[in-house]
């Protein structure tokens, strides 16, 4: 797979972006541009870590990654999980839209690292009208923030 890039650096993991000034805490995820062997396009975003309760361990240990333990009523009963923060598959990651299966990326870019969800999708919304995404047969999105759809703009 090809490395993600960055300011002309690549990035094949978290430490990169740590040594690149970036704070954990300041890194919600980031918008991407994938180019593919076909020369196709793709404008897209990524989170860097996503949450999971899973139940918690006999000997109440911590996993790594704890955040917080939870209680939710199921069949009348209390239920205890624990919320872990995992990191996503981002450094393998594509695309989510159809249009991306099966397609080699030849030069992933990391566009701009965003520090919430917020940030996150005004940025990829930017960046794919700066790359005016809709109109360029080029690229393979197929609609901006699911407002604004390819063949539907008038």
């Amino acid at each position: 797979m090809v490395s993600w890039k960055y300011d002309g650096r690549e990035i094949d993991c978290l430490g990169d972006l740590f040594d690149l000034g970036f704070e954990s805490d300041k890194m919600f995820g980031f918008v991407y541009l994938v180019e593919f062997d076909c020369g196709k396009c793709y404008v897209g975003k990524k989170i860097f870590f996503h949450t999971i309760e899973l139940p918690i361990l006999k000997d109440r240990k911590h996993r790594y990654g704890h955040l917080k333990f939870v209680t939710h009523i199921r069949d009348g009963h209390k239920v205890k999980f624990e919320v872990v923060e995992k990191e996503t598959n981002w450094l393998d990651y594509v695309g989510s839209c159809k249009e991306v299966e099966g397609l080699t990326p030849s030069r992933r870019l990391i566009l701009e690292i965003c520090q919430s969800k917020r940030e996150l999708t005004y940025k990829e919304i930017l960046w794919q009208f700066k790359y005016s995404v809709l109109e360029n047969e080029n690229f393979l999105n197929s609609n901006i923030g699911g407002k604004f759809f390819r063949g539907n703009l008038a």
